[in-house]
């Protein structure tokens, strides 16, 4: 080990493979156990790196049917002196493999293609930490082995076994696409076994303030060629939707189309789940489709139960018309249409423009942190509030750059502190339960911070003026009480609200009581 770590060249890390080896072969005459295994691995994965050979394996397509044909390509490369043969290629999952000795030239490409079969037993391509359901909070992961891997092992791996200069190695070298993006360059996706047909909704819930009908858009996916079925709905009791069952015919691997579905909600109050099911090849399924994909990871494929929540609310409400200031992004506006309300996006051209028209006006999470130019039309936001409308901003966050706009967000002033409640079952008090806010035009309760998601809020306010008013007390546990999760002022003849309540969240869960909460701070 002295003589290797002496001789190391950086400029020539392959002349330390032959010391490497003779350590390897050294180290095999000793008793087994797991760190012998170990450091053998670690060993192993040092002499393919000196070695500077490059191995991948790709396929013709990003993803595969169980039961469906898999085409790709092995490529190989000595990019070294070393005196290097491929003796052996198995992809073991599809019963593949090639016994052959085939020498490796410097710097020149060899390559073998495969055709095989994917068995219909294979599992679907799912992140480990998804695939046993989990309880809130808590995944179940029963492999104690795939714990705190950043990715799931690959569906399919291949093995091969090199000769280098005369000592016999195995690698394992994953299945994946590969494609050119002209501004990136090349791009590696891990290989996808995905179901014969997935069915995505265009929404993760529906909230129905009225009895008015609304219409889902279902995309059917096929990851295989000729598929043809029909696409139906599992309704909670009470509930009912048209048509019955839609036909598909998909033609090409990876076609799509989409279909129409219209929901009608009970007379009363209810809340469940719509399962979207797809029948196709005398099989069911019932899984979504769901691509994570950013530049600095690999693209990730989930398949997700195909689940709509459903919740027929109560909900009185005032006004009809209301604007919103898009900030970081979130699915509010989408909340705010289906509890009937028509909703414009408001640019920094429309805030130049006649707001009266609107019963509220909404600040998107963190819109003054993301718009430089929102400060600006503080004047003209705090005159549509003194005219008679109501402005309810969400959180922002606070840091550096609070100071642009922190004395431009409300009638008076007030800062944002970093407090929140992250217990999301945290018990909720009313500091002034008989505030109209709580009791006008849906009369709130403590049932209504029941099912909450994830937190109660973030961001709340702190230091106001006395012309505001808090609503909430909350902590958790241990903690001391914080009054600033939604604070309240009028002036003139409207009403300014600052919340950190988690509305972002909570919408989107179809919690009851967000809504019924969030029509009481529009309808003022």
């Amino acid at each position: 080990i002295k003589d290797i770590k002496l001789n190391f060249n950086p400029e020539l890390p392959e002349n330390s493979v032959l010391g490497l080896n003779q350590l390897y072969k050294l180290m095999q005459t000793l008793p087994d156990s797991p760190l012998l295994q170990y450091k053998l691995a670690e060993l192993r994965d040092l002499i393919f790196n000196f070695s500077g050979i490059h191995m991948e394996v790709n396929t013709k397509d990003y993803n595969v049917s169980r039961g469906d044909s898999l085409e790709g390509t092995f490529r190989f490369i000595n990019r070294s002196n070393l005196n290097v043969k491929i003796s052996h290629i198995e992809i073991p999952k599809l019963s593949y493999n090639i016994e052959k000795q085939t020498n490796l030239s410097k710097n020149k490409r060899f390559q073998q293609s495969f055709k095989a079969w994917v068995p219909k037993g294979t599992p679907i391509s799912q992140p480990y930490w998804l695939q046993e359901k989990h309880d809130k909070g808590a995944y179940h992961i029963s492999n104690e082995a795939l714990k705190g891997l950043p990715m799931s092992p690959p569906v399919i791996r291949s093995l091969v076994k090199v000769n280098i200069e005369g000592l016999i190695l195995e690698r394992e070298i994953p299945l994946t696409y590969k494609y050119v993006e002209p501004s990136f360059g090349e791009i590696y996706q891990p290989l996808v076994v995905a179901p014969d047909v997935t069915v995505t909704a265009n929404t993760g819930s529906l909230v129905f303030g009225n009895g008015n009908p609304q219409d889902i858009l279902v995309t059917v996916n096929s990851s295989k060629k000729d598929m043809q079925g029909n696409v139906n709905l599992d309704v909670p009791a009470g509930w009912t939707y048209s048509p019955i069952s839609t036909s598909f015919n998909l033609k090409n691997k990876n076609e799509e189309t989409i279909l129409k579905f219209t929901v009608n909600p009970p007379s009363t109050g209810s809340k469940g789940t719509i399962k979207i099911k797809a029948n196709a090849a005398g099989n069911t399924f019932s899984s979504s489709l769901n691509s994570i994909k950013y530049k600095h990871i690999p693209e990730t494929v989930t398949f997700p139960e195909a689940d709509i929540s459903v919740l027929r609310l109560d909900l009185k409400k005032k006004g009809k018309r209301v604007g919103y200031i898009v900030g970081a992004g979130d699915d509010i506006p989408q909340a705010l249409s289906q509890m009937g309300y028509a909703v414009d996006l408001l640019s920094e051209e429309d805030l130049s423009g006649n707001l009266s028209v609107y019963k509220a006006i909404l600040v998107g999470i963190r819109a003054y942190n993301t718009n430089a130019w929102l400060p600006f039309y503080h004047d003209k936001l705090m005159s549509y509030v003194k005219g008679g409308g109501n402005l309810i901003c969400q959180y922002q966050t606070s840091g550096r750059r609070t100071s642009a706009f922190i004395n431009k967000m409300g009638p008076y002033l007030f800062n944002i502190s970093r407090d929140r409640v992250s217990q999301e079952d945290a018990e909720v008090r009313f500091t002034d339960p008989t505030n109209i806010l709580l009791n006008k035009p849906n009369k709130l309760s403590q049932t209504d911070f029941e099912g909450w998601v994830q937190e109660r809020g973030l961001y709340f306010a702190t230091d106001w003026e006395k012309h505001y008013k808090p609503l909430f007390s909350m902590n958790d546990t241990g903690e001391t009480a914080k009054e600033g999760s939604l604070i309240h002022a009028e002036f003139g003849k409207g009403n300014y609200v600052y919340t950190g309540l988690s509305f972002f969240r909570e919408l989107p869960a179809g919690v009851p009581g967000a809504y019924r909460l969030l029509a009481n701070l529009i309808s003022m």
